[in-house]
């Protein structure tokens, strides 16, 4: 799967295929059921995925460019305002993001260089 496979998705089916592969790259056990269509696509290898997750730590820096390209990479779209799952804005030295498998958007602080 590439990224624009997912940003043609629903917000809703975007965030439950990420939630599956995280499931299948943590190496749980269980079930997932998924449509024929699903089924037959090209899944990355799951070093791969696991190598592409975003985790953001308080306190830590950000780059912002490679973070941002990242985020588009991954599918989200850069908007004025944050108001659904999968955007992403920047005003001031902050990143607002919507994670499409999250409730509630998150921001991020980063420094401004000088």
């Amino acid at each position: 799967m590439i990224a624009a496979d997912l940003s043609v998705a629903s917000p809703e089916l975007r965030a439950q295929r990420v939630e599956a592969l995280n499931f299948w790259a943590e190496g749980k056990k269980g079930i997932v059921i998924a449509p024929i269509p699903g089924v037959r696509r090209v899944l990355p290898p799951k070093d791969i995925w696991k190598r592409h997750q975003l985790a953001f730590n308080l306190g830590e820096d950000i780059e912002l460019e490679p973070t941002l390209n990242k985020f588009i990479a991954m599918g989200y779209n850069r908007s004025e305002m944050v108001a659904s799952p999968g955007e992403f804005s920047i005003r001031g030295g902050i990143i607002d993001i919507y994670p499409i498998t999250e409730p509630n958007q998150y921001e991020l602080n980063y420094s401004i260089p000088k």
